[in-house]
């Protein structure tokens, strides 16, 4: 057998090098992200998700792989209503939007089955849709994010595009039910309040008026009190919190829950600076075992927020707070 020479060996491999060459070039181009040609500079820069709807925003159900978690606004609050009936932490909320609303776009892709596998959108790590007031509805599917060159790639049901955006945080694909709820039960900003009222609607009369005027607290029983102390005593008041609350609950388990408050111990009213609207509370007495609420006897009370008509069961540890003494103000 004929040995190849060294000029022959050289030449038969730079050959396969070009072939080489030639056939990387031409798979890169099939299977490389096809880039939309029709858009212009103009439209690629736009952020995609329409502020209006933002701005008019009346629902969001934000799904993830934990679950999707339905999200209700009444008024200036949030509220989850589903997978459960909770208050909605605000922080959590504002996280999201936040995202929504500083999405810059970096270049844009043709919306086509190949570039909807290459960036994982038919499998999305997350979705978002909102729902503004006018019942209009956008969507946005979360595809593949880059922490490399710092991309994350999303489609909007309207547009027919691929977006490259600046990184969405991968937080927000972590976030399970627990970071969506608010256990508080009252607005505990102290500084926002005007005024703290506290009755007895068995014996029709108000214990306690704590007022905040031009920032020092008054007291409707003590002639002199101390703002620190006062503080410190309504937050310890307002900051109570619930692990529960009532909801979808038979006709049975709601008379149960009804004659309680029908005779309440206390009734609290919440003024705030911001607002005229007074917001208040009915707080039961120490209730009897439940089997559908799962409580044992005297170990729990409720707190019925009345304005957003909310049922909270709340852990006895926090029933004698509302007690308010001399030596908590002074």
């Amino acid at each position: 057998m004929k040995k190849l020479s060294h000029y022959q060996i050289s030449t038969l491999g730079l050959l396969g090098f070009t072939v080489l060459i030639i056939f990387s070039g031409l798979y890169s181009e099939l299977f490389r992200p096809r880039v939309s040609k029709k858009l212009n500079k103009t439209q690629l820069l736009v952020n995609p998700i329409r502020k209006d709807i933002l701005n008019e925003l009346n629902e969001i159900k934000f799904t993830n792989f934990n679950n999707t978690f339905t999200l209700k606004r009444n008024d200036s609050t949030w509220s989850l209503s589903s997978p459960v009936r909770m208050k909605a932490s605000a922080q959590n909320i504002e996280r999201i939007l936040n995202s929504l609303r500083d999405i810059e776009v970096k270049t844009l892709f043709k919306k086509d089955k190949v570039n909807i596998q290459n960036f994982s959108l038919n499998n999305p790590l997350m979705n978002i849709e909102l729902r503004s007031k006018l019942d209009e509805v956008q969507k946005i599917d979360f595809g593949l994010i880059n922490s490399i060159d710092d991309s994350s790639y999303l489609v909007v049901n309207n547009m027919n595009a691929i977006y490259q955006t600046n990184i969405i945080s991968s937080d927000l694909v972590k976030l399970r039910l627990s970071d969506f709820i608010d256990t508080t039960i009252f607005p505990n900003n102290t500084i926002q309040i005007e005024k703290f009222e506290i009755i007895s609607p068995r014996e029709n009369r108000t214990l306690h008026i704590l007022e905040n005027v031009d920032e020092n607290w008054i007291s409707s029983k003590y002639n002199t009190i101390s703002n620190t102390s006062t503080q410190r005593k309504l937050k310890r008041i307002l900051g109570i919190n619930t692990k529960v609350i009532v909801d979808n609950v038979d006709e049975k388990t709601q008379n149960f829950i009804s004659n309680y408050l029908k005779n309440p111990r206390y009734k609290i009213n919440i003024t705030m600076k911001s607002s005229d609207k007074i917001k208040s509370y009915l707080i039961s007495y120490l209730v009897t075992s439940n089997e559908t609420l799962k409580i044992e006897r005297n170990n729990n009370f409720i707190i019925k927020d009345i304005n957003e008509n909310i049922l909270y069961l709340v852990d006895k540890e926090y029933f004698n707070s509302f007690s308010i003494r001399y030596a908590d103000l002074k």
